[in-house]
């Protein structure tokens, strides 16, 4: 009686006996809406429900349930496999289609949502493919370029030195001629960096390759500030460029001395060479509860936030882009280092005035910690 009334309104509607063939045939071709009898004597559309419910193609079928008058039904239990409207005989037929209407119209939405969610799902999906093409091109990327600095750091090596050599005799012997001793002096520093690079390179991929994490344990700050700012004392001198004092931190790190001494050489050298002459180099000790923020400020240093964002890119090396020429691998060999004993490296514009700011943040660690 019910199919043929809701056939008279213009409804399509299929009737089924209930169990696994009513599953069938709502996963078959799913339906906008279920009508499900509930008798108290037959727990089976209880369980066609639930299973409706964990399908696939009909979990976000509305269903409606009907029973008699002397059944018990559980409406919370009902709500919890499904069921999302109840009705009990006898029932005014207008009553059910306004029910159906309300349902149909949310189960419209449904849909429509599932469709979006089904369209995201599969752009996430190509999109997670992409990262994951995108991360083993840049994995490539890295190996290359580990690759590169081993061969410029090896193969590079013995060369070199024939012709360092060779220009060292060619000096000795046109010692008398000053047209050729004026050229001693760039060729003496052309080949101290040159030398520098090599080894910060091979250095470089050393870390890479093997890591220095284990070398770690706890040592003071201070004393490894300090040697990395006398070891920068030259360079600062011929530069024009002033330090200021070392703050005192009293704060314990982890790392090994020597190669954070080596870090905090080699970012003392960048600072050096991003300044002008005259202007003084800002330094700032912060020791907190987990970390010790140590803050490097050059001031008024001539430099384009393009440039600033590969200041840490090993393949900008060769880019002019402070007054004291190109940084070398002082700046990659800093971070990579700091980083290898849990800390970072970050370099940023100064707010308060032109210059670059840049914010060290080591690992605090006292010598009782466990």
């Amino acid at each position: 009686m019910l199919t043929g009334a809701l056939r008279e309104r213009g409804y399509l509607v299929r009737a089924s006996p209930g169990g696994p063939r009513a599953l069938a045939a709502a996963s078959a071709d799913p339906p906008d809406l279920i009508l499900v009898e509930v008798r108290a004597s037959e727990p089976e559309s209880r369980e066609l429900c639930e299973r409706l419910r964990r399908h696939e193609r009909t979990r976000f079928i509305p269903v409606i349930s009907i029973s008699d008058p002397e059944s018990t039904v559980d409406k919370v239990g009902a709500l919890s496999c499904g069921i999302v409207d109840h009705l009990t005989r006898p029932f005014e037929f207008e009553e059910l289609e306004a029910r159906l209407r309300i349902h149909l119209s949310h189960s419209g939405r449904l849909r429509e949502l599932a469709g979006q969610v089904d369209s995201l799902e599969g752009t996430l999906a190509e999109r997670t493919g992409e990262l994951a093409d995108a991360r083993q091109k840049l994995a490539s990327l890295d190996r290359l370029k580990g690759e590169f600095l081993q061969l410029i750091s090896h193969e590079l090596r013995s060369p070199l030195g024939g012709i360092l050599g060779y220009t060292e005799l060619l000096f000795e012997m046109c010692e008398q001629d000053p047209r050729v001793q004026e050229l001693r002096r760039p060729f003496e520093t052309a080949r101290r960096r040159m030398m520098r690079i090599l080894d910060d390179a091979l250095f470089l991929t050393e870390i890479r390759v093997s890591g220095v994490r284990s070398r770690g344990k706890p040592i003071p700050l201070d004393p490894a500030l300090e040697s990395a700012a006398a070891a920068s004392a030259g360079l600062a001198g011929a530069r024009g460029v002033r330090i200021s004092p070392v703050p005192p931190g009293h704060a314990t790190i982890l790392a090994d001395e020597r190669l954070l001494i080596r870090a905090l050489h080699a970012l003392l050298e960048a600072a050096i060479k991003l300044s002008a002459a005259g202007e003084t180099i800002g330094l700032s000790c912060d020791p907190g509860d987990t970390d010790v923020r140590l803050t490097v400020d050059v001031r008024r240093a001539p430099i384009s936030d393009n440039s600033m964002s590969g200041l840490f890119g090993v393949f900008s090396v060769a880019e002019v882009i402070a007054p004291g020429g190109d940084l070398g691998l002082s700046l990659p060999l800093a971070r990579r280092i700091i980083q290898e004993f849990g800390g970072s490296v970050e370099a940023a514009a100064r707010e308060d005035s032109p210059g670059i700011r840049f914010v060290v943040s080591l690992v605090r660690r006292d010598p009782d910690d466990d």
